[in-house]
């Protein structure tokens, strides 16, 4: 079989790869298909060509002692970047020299790769590694730490109530209680860091939950940032947690308005994103499919390429010293992601900057961030209540607030201990176990071995920190019947009553 240059000429053309030959006196003499789309240019307008005539003199300063070496019969490898429809490339050059049948260099190839995808993947990974490392240490020590405040919390709303005629006590424990919720809140955020918050994901319209944050936006950001919205009328619903979506465009909002101390302009706009089989260049780990972004953009002072591209690192800040943690966008970054979604940021000096979330398309048709909900205020009850817990402080809080609300109760320190309760009081109604426990049986194993006793028993989960995998593995627990550490009274009233009534509307409809 004879094969012509036409066939050679085919496969080089097909190779995703850029490369072209140069002779000795640096003329080049061929370029591939790929070489010619990545650079631009027609094959008329390169062929025959000398590369100092067809580079700046600024390029070929840099690239001539390059050729030196190639032509000198080394092998010469390089990174170069580039900039083009507004966007950043990273590619990597390699010159091979090309020997005569004497060992002679008579010429080299130029092979370019672009490296753009892969040095973002590479850097994600990276990210994603520091976020593992971070949120092992954050999320060990927000689970403790919730469980000290929920002993702190838990008892003084007990002391709270008896105290409401003596003023000056009753504003003490308030003020304490205050600073215990506050302490919570910082755990919250440590969870978020560590991507191991329980989400309450549910169908949201974007569009709405933004129009319902404008008069919080513009209170919170002040009268020297004009804020406008640009709503995509059609814009497909998500599946996420709207509380943080809203904590995730308010921390948005507020570093944009630091960014822009003299005032500016900030847009909040929404938008749908088909991504096709060819994938994204700014969302690069993002697979097929339709999206929803919402993206704030300011006119601020901006940040350099490589300040920007650590902006989601934890810890990392352009602030002062004492004016910010590091954390806004590190959480943004892990609720994005826990939400199945991806989050990036483009930024130039002097400009402005740009942060884009993506969210994945919703299969359901609609959505409202409105919920109506009607409850009536600390529920109360005379269940029997089965909780497990293997601290003895939090147990014994949490014993206290269910007798305060009129609930039956029996306790256990650990599983094992809990299966052999339940076994002799068939009167339990409710079992309330701690996710985390020592021995060997957290509480998903207990909740399956205490299934095979009492099929019909409900379940509650208390949790200080617990990844969804983990929490509802081989169980049928959902969000709804997990409640997170510290609780307050009310919400424990609220929660506990919800999971007992859902459990006697669930037995009406089997007798129906």
């Amino acid at each position: 079989m004879t094969v012509d240059k036409t066939f050679f000429q085919l496969i080089l053309d097909s190779v995703p790869i850029s490369i072209a030959y140069v002779e000795k006196d640096e003329t080049i003499t061929f370029a591939n298909q790929n070489y010619l789309d990545w650079f631009r240019v027609g094959k008329a307008e390169l062929m025959g060509k000398k590369i100092q005539h067809i580079t700046t003199e600024e390029s070929y300063r840099i690239i001539r002692p390059r050729i030196d070496k190639v032509l000198a019969g080394e092998l010469v490898t390089y990174s170069a970047g580039a900039e083009r429809d507004m966007q950043d490339f990273e590619f990597e050059v390699t010159y091979i020299p090309h020997r005569d049948d004497s060992g002679n260099v008579i010429g080299f190839f130029s092979v370019v790769q672009d490296m753009t995808q892969h040095l973002r993947l590479e850097a994600e990974l990276r990210q994603a590694q520091k976020m593992e490392a971070v949120g092992q240490l954050t999320g060990g020590v927000a689970h403790d730490f919730n469980n000290l405040l929920s002993i702190i919390v838990g008892n003084l709303q007990l002391l709270s109530r008896p105290l409401k005629e003596q003023e000056k006590l009753k504003g003490l424990v308030d003020s304490a209680l205050k600073a215990a919720l506050r302490g919570a809140e910082l755990t919250k955020r440590l969870l978020a860091l560590s991507r191991r918050q329980v989400l309450e994901p549910r169908l949201l319209d974007v569009n709405e939950l933004v129009m319902e944050m404008d008069e919080l936006l513009r209170r919170t950001l002040g009268s020297s940032v004009d804020i406008e919205t640009q709503f995509e009328k059609d814009l497909h619903p998500v599946t996420i947690d709207p509380g943080q979506l809203e904590s995730a465009l308010l921390n948005l909002a507020i570093n944009a308005r630091d960014a822009m101390p003299e005032g500016g302009q900030l847009l909040i706009a929404t938008n749908n994103l088909s991504i096709d089989e060819g994938g994204s260049t700014e969302f690069p780990q993002a697979t097929p499919g339709d999206y929803v972004y919402l993206a704030v953009s300011d006119t601020g002072c901006g940040m350099p390429f490589d300040v920007a591209d650590r902006a989601f690192e934890p810890f990392f800040t352009t602030k002062d010293a004492g004016k910010g943690s590091g954390l806004g966008l590190s959480i943004v970054h892990g609720f994005v992601e826990k939400s199945g979604g991806f989050a990036s940021i483009r930024s130039s000096e002097g400009v402005g900057t740009r942060v884009r979330l993506l969210f994945p398309k919703s299969d359901d048709d609609a959505a409202s961030s409105r919920q109506q909900i009607i409850e009536i205020e600390m529920p109360k009850g005379d269940e029997c209540i089965l909780v497990v817990e293997d601290d003895d402080e939090v147990r014994k809080t949490t014993l206290a607030l269910l007798a305060d609300l009129g609930y039956q109760t029996l306790e256990a320190g650990d599983g094992p201990s809990a299966l052999r309760v339940l076994q002799a009081h068939p009167e339990i109604d409710l079992l309330f176990s701690d996710v985390m426990m020592p021995g060997g049986m957290r509480g998903p194993v207990l909740a399956q071995k205490a299934g095979k006793i009492r099929p019909e028993l409900p379940v509650l989960f208390a949790t200080g920190f617990a990844e969804s995998t983990i929490m509802f593995r081989g169980t049928e627990a959902g969000p709804d019947c997990v409640i997170c550490k510290p609780y307050g009274h009310d919400e424990l009233a609220r929660k506990i009553r919800r999971v007992l009534d859902a459990k006697i509307v669930n037995a009406a409809k089997k007798a129906g």
